[in-house]
């Protein structure tokens, strides 16, 4: 069965985690160098959530319900706001 055809609580009631729930997660993360242990621990932490939000264990289908909510790996994530942060 596909993620697709999974009905959860979250996405029946029309709210779930967005982009715009996040920024807790990433506080601060542009003003200090990131080792790839950082990266991958924050990473791990949005992939448990979503996993158990879910209720899903694949990391395949944590990736597809995180990309369907338009939520960016996290790398991607601290690379964009340190090129923002750099910018101004």
């Amino acid at each position: 069965m596909s993620i697709a055809t999974k009905k959860s609580p979250v996405q029946s009631s029309g709210i779930g985690p967005t982009s715009d729930t996040l920024p807790v997660l990433y506080y601060a993360v542009e003003v200090y160098p990131t080792k790839r242990s950082d990266v991958l621990s924050l990473q791990y932490v949005s992939d448990t959530c979503f996993g158990k939000i879910f209720n899903v264990k694949s990391k395949d289908d944590v990736h597809e319900c995180e990309t369907e909510f338009g939520v960016f790996l996290v790398s991607d994530v601290i690379d964009i706001r340190k090129s923002k942060f750099l910018v101004k």
